[in-house]
């Protein structure tokens, strides 16, 4: 399937499963699945978006439309329109 960065600490994948959002850091980024090379990381489907950090041990979930991340953590939720 591919990888991805190492810094990535939670993902959630798109509805039709040809993307994945994941958050590195304080960024959440946006990656292609629709054709993944096992031996690569994941191309990358822009450049991404500064978020607030959730904080330690973060989840991710992506609305039933698909048209809102959720992100919860030790210190916030936040909520951001997905992309």
């Amino acid at each position: 399937m591919g990888r991805l960065p190492i810094t990535s600490t939670a993902v959630a994948f798109s509805l039709d499963g040809n993307s994945l959002y994941a958050l590195d850091s304080s960024t959440l980024r946006k990656y292609d699945l629709s054709n993944p090379d096992i031996n690569s990381v994941l191309p990358e489907i822009g450049t991404g978006v500064a978020i607030s950090t959730p904080g330690s041990y973060p989840k991710m979930l992506l609305s039933a439309d698909g048209g809102t991340v959720f992100l919860a953590g030790t210190s916030r939720v936040v909520i951001q329109p997905a992309f």
